[in-house]
C-alpha cells in the first residue's frame, strides 16, 4: 500500500473591499455605516467595527439584523 500523498490547496482566499457604493448610493446602508479601511467599516449605530474582507455586503446585513434584534 502506498502512502497517502496530502496536497497542497491551490485555492486562493478572496478578499472584499469596501465599496463606496453602499455609503453613497445603497439607501440599506448608506444612513449606518462609515469607512475606515480598505476591509473594515464602522457601524454609526453603535459604533463597533465590521470585517467585510471575508463576507463583504453580508456582513453589513448581518450587523443590520443585530442590531434591530437589539433594540427591539
Amino acid at each position: 500500500m502506498e502512502p497517502s500523498t496530502s496536497y497542497p490547496s491551490t485555492s486562493k482566499k478572496r478578499f472584499t473591499g469596501f465599496s463606496d457604493k453602499w455609503t453613497k448610493y445603497d439607501p440599506e446602508f448608506s444612513d449606518w455605516i462609515k469607512k475606515k479601511d480598505e476591509f473594515t467599516a464602522i457601524c454609526k449605530t453603535c459604533n463597533s467595527e465590521i470585517a467585510i474582507q471575508y463576507e463583504g455586503r453580508r456582513a453589513l446585513t448581518l450587523e443590520i439584523k443585530r442590531d434591530f434584534q437589539g433594540n427591539s
